[in-house]
């Protein structure tokens, strides 16, 4: 059979495309989390000298949602003005802080049971970075990166970073 030229070159198929993307943005939306997690621990480990766990965890999330805005702008929406997705970034980043926060404090009783497992002093810091790993992680996988995904960026071209050689999709199509 000889191939025409709808058939030559070869194209991937959309639907092995669409998952590298998705699984590209997953993990480049994961790292810039991971940077954001980093100035969210580090600013909440330094200010629980001074403040109240509850205080200081807000403090870190808000400092964290400043970093992270910038890095998952970076993923899903690079050549995006500001204003197009501020306003939808802000209204998901309430609601993921919220949801962050509220879990933390929901956890917060069980620091005692955490620290007798580890065999360390409850106001130990691991004890606290170890309840705020678990809540943000737990959040980022069941709201921060479908929220961001297919609602705070949606309809802009996505990026392509971590996929060598693969066309990104967006809602004209093709990409490159």
């Amino acid at each position: 059979q000889v191939l025409g030229p709808s058939l030559w070159p070869p194209t991937p198929r959309p639907l092995a495309c669409t998952r590298a993307m998705i699984g590209s943005q997953f993990v480049g939306s994961g790292a810039g989390s991971v940077l954001a997690f980093a100035s969210y621990l580090g600013t909440s480990s330094a200010l629980d000298h001074v403040l109240e766990p509850q205080q200081a965890n807000c403090a870190g999330l808000i400092t964290a949602a400043s970093v992270n805005f910038w890095m998952q702008r970076q993923v899903f929406a690079p050549g995006a003005a500001f204003g197009v997705i501020f306003r939808r970034y802000c209204v998901a980043e309430a609601a993921i802080v919220l949801s962050q926060h509220g879990l933390f404090l929901s956890l917060l009783p069980f620091k005692r049971r955490c620290a007798e497992w580890w065999g360390v002093e409850e106001e130990s810091p691991s004890v606290l970075a170890f309840l705020r790993t678990a809540s943000q992680a737990s959040v980022f996988v069941l709201l921060s990166f479908p929220l961001r995904r297919y609602w705070v960026f949606r309809g802009f071209p996505a990026s392509s970073a971590g996929v060598a050689g693969s066309a990104t999709v967006g809602r004209s199509g093709p990409v490159t």
